[in-house]
């Protein structure tokens, strides 16, 4: 029914019809057949179809230990801020997509014939951002950063919920902060 309803521009229907689906997936059954956690992300793919940018914003962030739901949730969110105008956070959750996207959950995905690395490629890449740094050239680089806005060199590679972590910059800039 989501997948009908979707293809025929019903948003209501698909994304009441997408919720169904993904509340009847247990965490119990994504750790015995990792491939159904793709059903848990149904829903915010629908919100995402039909241009639902605040209930995105507003939505929880899935369980941390799913990698492709929270990967799916960034790429959610980095899509919805950017077309609400926010690139500071559209940018901060495509760097952490790209952080997650080659998880080890990811790579076990994708030796069970499903494609995660490949979807998640495409995502980020849907994501990305014509960002400037500071100085006025174009932003390629993201830059962790602490509470004092200090580059992070060490520690965990991307901040779960950390949108205001992340400093747009170019290579330059970049090599230049993390030098120190």
């Amino acid at each position: 029914l989501w997948a009908a309803a979707s293809m025929s521009g019903q948003r209501d229907m698909a994304i009441d019809a997408a919720q169904k689906v993904a509340d009847n997936v247990r965490l119990e059954q994504i750790e015995q057949f990792p491939t159904v956690e793709f059903f848990k992300t149904i829903p915010i793919l629908a919100q995402v179809q039909f241009g639902q940018w605040d209930d995105i914003l507003a939505s929880d962030a899935p369980p941390e230990s799913l990698d492709y739901s929270n990967a799916i949730w960034r790429y959610a969110r980095g899509v919805a801020a950017a077309r609400s105008g926010d690139v500071a956070s559209a940018s901060g959750d495509r760097a952490v997509l790209a952080g997650l996207k080659d998880s080890v959950q990811i790579s076990f995905l994708d030796t069970a014939d499903y494609p995660a690395s490949v979807l998640l490629g495409i995502a980020d890449a849907l994501v990305e951002l014509k960002a400037v740094c500071d100085c006025g050239r174009k932003a390629t680089m993201n830059l962790r950063v602490d509470a004092q806005g200090r580059a992070v060199r060490e520690g965990a590679q991307t901040e779960i919920g950390g949108n205001d972590r992340y400093v747009a910059m170019c290579r330059k800039h970049f090599c230049e902060a993390l030098a120190g």
